[in-house]
């Protein structure tokens, strides 16, 4: 019995992906689905109708986050490359680009350069770096609005700037708390 390869390319886009299947380099189907629930169990019976078929995506930002949660929680193997790379590899067998046809590109370049699967790290550590760029988020904003503060307290102090030299005096940081409560600070 022979293996034939089976490799789904996906182009990602806001609302909906193409969908691409080559079969041993050819195009054997391609569809479209939505970016939902309905589209991934579309994509998931898709998938389920061959066997270890190979799974190809651009890295899109936030619109391919789903599609890769999604493909997590179903424990499907997927090769989620960078962009740039991909057009690279890309360029030498696209002429034109349209999303139906980066959808095939994308498994043609999976079957051409047999990227490695991407690596996926446990969901306890995905979840530690959306914490983190939470807390790194809620820092910039605090900082932001201490500077507005301080630069508004300058431009109104009665006595030009003078109170505000030490911005550790105990005037400041009774302001600072009244703009942002120290409840609102990140506990460690």
């Amino acid at each position: 019995m022979i293996d034939i390869e089976i490799i789904f390319g996906i182009d990602v886009s806001k609302h909906s992906s193409n969908v691409a299947i080559l079969a041993d380099d050819s195009v054997i189907k391609e569809f479209k689905i939505t970016n939902d629930r309905i589209g991934y169990e579309t994509l998931d019976d898709a998938l389920n109708s061959f066997k270890s078929p190979k799974v190809i995506f651009e890295s899109s930002g936030i619109y391919s986050r789903s599609i890769r949660a999604f493909l997590q929680r179903k424990n499907w193997i997927y090769t989620e490359i960078n962009p740039l790379a991909a057009k690279k590899d890309m360029d030498g067998f696209r002429h034109n680009k349209n999303d139906q046809l980066d959808a095939v590109a994308l498994a043609t370049a999976m079957a051409h350069y047999h990227y490695q699967s991407t690596f996926r790290e446990a969901g306890v550590y995905e979840e530690l770096h959306d914490l983190e760029r939470t807390y790194q988020e809620f820092n910039e904003d605090l900082v932001r609005a201490k500077n507005r503060l301080h630069k508004n307290l300058q431009l109104h102090s009665s006595d030009g700037d003078g109170f505000i030299r030490n911005p550790s005096t105990t005037l400041i940081k009774e302001l600072m708390n009244c703009m942002i409560p120290e409840s609102a600070y990140p506990q460690h």
